[in-house]
């Protein structure tokens, strides 16, 4: 692949590289002096998942003649964007057809004879927001593939288009988790042509795009595409991350029924789920998409994520902790921020104080008064200040949303002999100001 002259951190065009599939051409950013990096964004690593192809697994991407253009950021999935995405420098429309992914390459000779080393990057936002254009470009360029490291960021389906289940034929769960694993298969294949190592593959994923990780390195399907593992703040472990695949149905035909669908009478369940994800097939994308505004706290549902991974018996054709000890060992980094459940916390209350605590664990731990009142005096709130109690309140849910799933991950990785590496990240940076809880150093997106 050539690479451009420009200046540091502008843009230009390198050389065309020929994959599998046809032509791309990209773009190649400049990161210092002698230096500069290869991208290639929106390129289709399996077909439009539409119309037929809707609620199915995800299918190889047609061929294409001449030179498909790569320079841009595709499409992110049918989803309610956060306030905040209006904002960023890489903003892109929604569209169903998403399944994309962008490389990042250097352009300078590999330092070892297989290629350089891979990592691959899951987003979050509870399956149910975000998009790879969230993380940028020349950032990616500039911070990791300065390291000797190919970067490659992907997309998959979400919310109820990419984890709606209803426990029978009439619908395929973990759809997002298929998209990804198809995605990584693709990785392997194509790898090389970047002058990337396919045997030396680390998968990367932050918030639900941890569980997701977490998931990836246990699926028979998935485990054997990467060799490590980097799991940021969220685990399969933590509560929000599985559903049980009744509520996830009872929460689909919840929504049917929101959009206009008719539950047929006098007619089995499997009749019944036939008949809604028919319905379901027909509508508009728009009409399926859902946003973070249903994490406030429900009785049916404490974290108010519905639509998850679930357990399928074919993804994950065991139960996750037999899973857990017969995977391939891999070496695994994992930990959290100073505030894991900032984000989470916005949607549930709108005073924090003591009162708010003993709500939150009411919710958590019921029928065992002894124990909340020492769960409480974990965290004591007596005497302090505004300031103090509020902090208090996000150490409590921030221990409650991740940090216990997070280190029960690590606990039970290490016991299944897993090599596992455990940090916590509090750096914050001032100049962010006022807009600092926005970005993910001290709370996480």
């Amino acid at each position: 692949m050539g690479c451009g002259q420009s200046r540091a951190g502008r843009a230009s065009i390198p050389s065309i590289l020929e994959l599998e599939c046809g032509k791309i051409r990209g773009k190649s950013f400049r990161i210092d002096e002698d230096r500069s990096v290869n991208v290639f964004m929106g390129i289709p690593y399996a077909k439009p998942p539409v119309g037929d192809l809707r609620f199915q697994e995800p299918q190889p991407a047609d061929k294409w003649d001449g030179v498909l253009d790569c320079l841009h950021h595709s499409a992110k999935a049918p989803q309610k964007e956060l306030f905040v995405e209006r904002f960023i420098a890489n903003h892109v429309p929604s569209n169903e057809d998403c399944l994309y992914l962008n490389v990042f390459a250097p352009a300078w000779p590999p330092p070892q004879p297989n290629g350089f080393a891979v990592m691959v990057f899951i987003h979050g936002g509870a399956f149910a927001v975000h998009s790879s254009s969230f993380y940028g470009d020349i950032g990616i360029c500039r911070c990791l593939c300065s390291k000797d490291v190919i970067v490659v960021t992907i997309q998959y389906r979400l919310g109820i288009l990419g984890f709606a289940a209803t426990g029978d034929s009439s619908c395929l769960a973990n759809i997002g988790l298929r998209d990804q694993t198809f995605a990584l298969r693709w990785i392997k294949d194509n790898i090389q042509a970047f002058n990337g190592d396919p045997e030396n593959i680390t998968v990367a994923g932050q918030s639900a795009g941890g569980v997701c990780t977490d998931l990836l390195t246990l699926s028979p399907y998935s485990r054997d595409l990467f060799s490590r593992a980097i799991v940021i703040s969220g685990s399969a472990h933590c509560g929000w991350a599985m559903n049980d695949i009744r509520k996830v149905c009872k929460a689909l035909r919840h929504h049917a029924r929101k959009i206009g669908w008719k539950c047929p009478e006098n007619v089995d369940d499997l009749a019944i789920n036939q008949n809604m994800m028919e319905f379901l097939k027909e509508k508009k994308a728009s009409a399926l998409s859902l946003g973070v505004k249903s994490l406030r706290k429900r009785k049916d549902n404490i974290y108010g994520v519905d639509f998850t991974p679930v357990f399928d018996g074919d993804f994950f054709p065991e139960p996750i902790e037999q899973l857990r000890k017969t995977a391939p060992k891999k070496q695994c980094i994992t930990g959290t921020t100073e505030f894991e459940g900032l984000f989470f916390a916005s949607y549930r209350e709108r005073k924090y104080n003591e009162k708010a605590m003993v709500s939150l664990i009411s919710d958590f731990i019921q029928n065992d008064e002894k124990l909340a009142k020492r769960a409480l005096e974990l965290y004591p709130t007596e005497g302090k200040s505004k300031k103090e109690v509020i902090r208090a309140y996000m150490r409590l849910y921030s221990d409650i949303c991740v940090n216990n799933g997070v280190h029960a991950f690590a606990e039970q990785m290490t016991k299944a002999g897993h090599t596992v590496y455990l940090y916590n990240f509090e750096y914050h940076p001032q100049t962010f100001g006022a807009m600092g809880w926005a970005f993910p150093f001290i709370g996480k997106l």
